[in-house]
């Protein structure tokens, strides 16, 4: 079968596809990886996801990055937990360090922290890091909880109807990859995702959100992939959960309803004025008044712990945000990048590259005190 000419005509360059559609065929991916073209999608479903996962020997072998899933829903919170992960590594290897020169003289750790090579000293010790992380959660509070786009809904209607055939990877905690103890610990299991409880370490109450039984595997794939790709794993055992943070039990008990079920979040929307139809969503003027706040808490075996916050916008503009950043980097300054090829996440493809040009421009990341709360009277209307 011929490859589409708009992949023909990049045979040989450097120059990376940038494809956003949520219906994509697994051709073009195909194409992509046979004519040397990197692929950047803004997909969130799990099946197509696992079905382009096979390709990743291929890719990995012809140089090709393939990035399905660089979205805000999955992409921002996978790049956020690659952070946390990172930032525990250097505290880690920071303290190594420490101890190690702690018999030299005070004028000699004086020059060492004044040479220009610390930084590199500390960055290469911590990629060598091995942080065992034994739990780390995410909890998500914003203004709009994630208003989906009439696209968005049409693409779940179509998930919902097509479930008798994607039912068994749907449900499965770890259908892209990364199992732990064969994928059957409780701690991992979905219903995980959607309780109801008060968080004495946030001082508000958790809630289940519709992408964090998506999220989740592409964290789990993430941990994965950063050991098979030759670093280390964010915790061979690390059980990774996600919570919406509300500020009252009612609150949390109305989105336990709505979004565990579609018909009742497209009730919900309707009577909220918020049911898009298909090619509508919030409008620019909205959308600059959404925020959203993503807080890592992440603790180690053996008791270290750290609490990172990421800062954003609407998930929208975001998702745009991540995916144009990632193909400017794939074209401009691949070489940069921590690998050549493969069925990468956000956060393992871009690596600290880019964090730093996410940074740069617009999405705040920063570690934060490990009591420092999120301000929930923001949520209260």
């Amino acid at each position: 079968m011929p490859a589409p000419v708009c992949v023909l005509k990049l045979k040989n360059t450097n120059f990376s596809l940038f494809i956003i559609s949520l219906r994509i065929k697994k051709t073009k991916v195909e194409a992509c990886i046979e004519y040397d073209t990197d692929y950047i999608d803004v997909n969130g479903e799990i099946p197509f996801t696992h079905k382009i996962v096979e390709y990743h020997d291929w890719a990995k072998m012809n140089d090709v990055l393939i990035v399905p899933n660089c979205a805000g829903a999955g992409g921002v919170p996978d790049v956020g937990a690659f952070y946390t992960f990172r930032k525990l590594q250097e505290r880690i290897a920071a303290q190594e360090m420490k101890g190690a020169d702690k018999n030299e003289d005070d004028e000699s750790s004086k020059n060492k922290e004044n040479n220009d090579n610390i930084k590199e000293d500390l960055a290469k010790a911590a990629s060598r890091v091995e942080c065992a992380i034994d739990k780390m959660h995410m909890y998500l509070c914003g203004s709009g909880g994630g208003i989906p786009s009439g696209g968005t809904l049409a693409t779940r209607a179509a998930m919902n109807s097509a479930m008798r055939d994607v039912a068994s990877i749907m449900m499965n905690p770890y259908a892209l990859g990364g199992a732990i103890k064969r994928g059957q610990r409780p701690e991992d299991a979905d219903k995980n995702l959607s309780v109801v409880e008060y968080d004495d370490d946030y001082k508000g109450w958790k809630a289940p959100f519709t992408y964090a039984f998506y999220e989740t595997r592409l964290i789990r794939r993430s941990n994965w992939l950063n050991r098979s790709m030759g670093g280390v794993a964010y915790g061979r055992n690390m059980n990774y959960l996600e919570h919406l943070l509300l500020p009252n039990e009612e609150s949390a008990r109305a989105l336990q309803q709505s979004n565990t079920s579609s018909k009742k979040e497209e009730e919900k929307l309707k009577s909220e004025g918020k049911l898009f139809e298909k090619d509508q969503g919030l409008d620019l003027e909205a959308r600059e008044k959404e925020w959203a706040e993503y807080w890592f808490d992440a603790t180690t075996e053996s008791g270290e712990r750290i609490r990172t916050r990421v800062s954003g916008k609407d998930g929208y503009d975001e998702t745009a945000h991540l995916s144009v950043e990632l193909a400017l980097l794939t074209s401009e300054r691949r070489d940069e990048l921590p690998f050549s090829g493969g069925v990468l996440t956000p956060g393992i493809a871009g690596g600290q590259p880019f964090i730093d040009a996410l940074n740069e421009t617009g999405l705040k990341f920063e570690v934060v005190a490990d009591n420092e709360l999120p301000d929930l009277s923001r949520l209260v209307k």
